[in-house]
Parts: structure tokens; C-alpha cells; sequence
């Protein structure tokens, strides 16, 4: 049987109303702010800590998503840049090929379209491109001395060695490509083109009777082997006359870009 200890719960109790009564009247309002300030201080610090931990957990995985879809919209940026520049190369090349069949379909003489896959530079210049190197050789039919020209017929040049799978190519302002050429003033003035130290072209053996003028398109002849006639080499822009030869020279301007030739088409008898 359990023993009830009426003295100390009767002792208890009038320290509980003291208490009380003290509370009531703020007496004991300074030990009371203490005591709360002691158990509050190390849970407020806690909490803080707690609350801070929260906050970078979640400042870094909000981070961690943004640098993802900055990858993300990067690669699909890369992506369309790079679809994008096969789709300009394909309409590019379309573009050509177009005026190719264009061209050729007046053409009489057969063709082999080839691609520039290599540039040869001038001696005198490291800018003036002299020679091209194309894909096409004597599998395809091509020797040396045709004619090569671009997609509007004009012509830029000669083929100057040749093997099995691919062809060197004079361009017009090298001094190795020499053409029978004929100037377009009415009175059948012929001579003969070559390139003039990678820069121009030059028509010698012009005799000093003929009246050349500045603008005259100048074209080949036809009167070399493999060459056929009306092919246009460029246009004259100086004369160049000395009263006591036989003969006078043109410089002549070629009509095609020659740095920029992706694509030629070789004429074969």
C-alpha cells in the first residue's frame, strides 16, 4: 500500500502558490526573462543553422537546374548552327549545280564536273591563288591542254598535268596556261593569252594594225587542238602599244573570282 507523504505535497504546493503570486506581481519577471533567454538561445542558434543549411541545399539545386539548361539550350543552339550550315552548304551547292546544267546543256562537248580540292599560290604572291587541284583525272577522261570553265562558261583555265584520279589545273593567270584567243571588235584580232605573273592575263602577237579598245571582250579562238571557240576569257582594260615592234599587247581582266572556285566542269572533246 502506498504511502502518501501529505507534508511535502502540502510543502509543494505553498511553493507553487508563491510562485504564482510572484509571477502575478512581475517579481520574478528578471529571473524569468534569464531562464528563458538560456534554453531559447541554443535552440533560436539551432534553428538558425537549420533554416541556413535549408536555404543553400536549396540555392545550389536551384543552380544545378539553371547551368543544366544552360547545357541544355547550348547543345540545342550547336545543334541548329550546325544543321543549319549543312542546309546553306546543300542550297549552295544546289545553286551551282543549277547553273552547271544550265550551262551545259548547250554545251556540244562533253564535260566532267569536278571539285577544287586543293589551291596552289603564286610564286610573286601569297594571295593570288595559280594553280587547283580537282578530283577528276584520266579515269574520267581528262588529258593535259583542255579547257576548264565555271558554271557560266567562262573560262579559268587549262589543264596543265593530269593521273588517274586527279587533274592540275593552270588557272588563267598563271604563265603556264597559254590560249589561242581572238578579241571581239569586229576584225578578228587573234593572238595568243597567257597569265602575266599571277595577277592578270596578257594577249601578245597582236599586230599593230588592229584598233583595240578599252572594254573588248576577248574569247578563244578555236584554232588549238582540244579548244573549242567563244569562250570567254575576260576583258580588256589596257593596250599597251610600242610604234617601233611589229606587234602590241592587251591586258586582259579576268570575269571570274579566282580565289573562290569550289566547282569547275573540264570540256572533253
Amino acid at each position: 500500500m502506498i504511502k502518501i507523504n501529505f507534508r511535502k505535497i502540502t510543502l509543494f504546493l505553498l511553493i507553487c502558490i508563491v510562485l504564482i503570486i510572484l509571477h502575478y506581481f512581475s517579481w520574478l519577471s528578471p529571473v524569468e526573462n534569464r531562464i528563458v533567454s538560456w534554453v531559447s538561445f541554443p535552440v533560436n542558434k539551432v534553428y538558425s543553422k537549420v533554416v541556413s543549411w535549408k536555404r543553400e541545399y536549396r540555392d545550389i539545386s536551384s543552380t544545378q537546374v539553371s547551368l543544366d539548361d544552360l547545357k541544355n539550350i547550348k547543345k540545342e543552339k550547336n545543334s541548329l548552327i550546325a544543321e543549319n550550315a549543312k542546309l546553306e552548304s546543300y542550297r549552295f551547292e544546289n545553286k551551282k549545280l543549277r547553273k552547271y546544267l544550265n550551262f551545259l546543256e548547250e554545251v556540244e562537248y562533253k564535260y566532267v564536273m569536278a571539285g577544287v580540292i586543293s589551291k596552289g599560290y603564286s610564286i610573286n604572291s601569297n594571295e593570288e591563288i595559280s594553280t587547283i587541284l580537282i578530283n577528276r583525272g584520266e579515269k574520267q577522261g581528262i588529258r593535259k591542254g583542255l579547257l576548264v570553265v565555271n558554271s557560266e562558261g567562262v573560262v579559268v583555265g587549262k589543264i596543265e598535268e593530269t593521273n588517274n584520279l586527279t587533274s592540275k589545273v593552270s588557272l588563267l593567270t598563271h604563265s603556264n596556261c597559254q590560249l589561242a584567243a581572238t578579241i571581239q571588235d569586229g576584225q578578228e584580232t587573234y593572238g595568243i593569252v597567257e597569265g602575266d605573273l599571277g595577277l592578270t592575263i596578257k594577249m601578245g602577237f597582236i599586230p599593230q594594225d588592229k584598233e583595240i579598245n578599252q572594254g573588248d571582250l576577248v574569247v578563244t579562238s578555236g584554232l588549238e587542238e582540244n579548244i573549242p571557240r567563244g569562250y570567254v576569257l575576260g576583258e580588256v582594260v589596257l593596250v599597251e602599244r610600242s610604234f617601233n615592234q611589229m606587234w602590241q599587247d592587251a591586258i586582259i581582266e579576268p570575269l571570274v573570282d579566282l580565289k573562290n572556285l569550289t566547282l569547275v566542269s573540264v570540256l572533253v572533246p
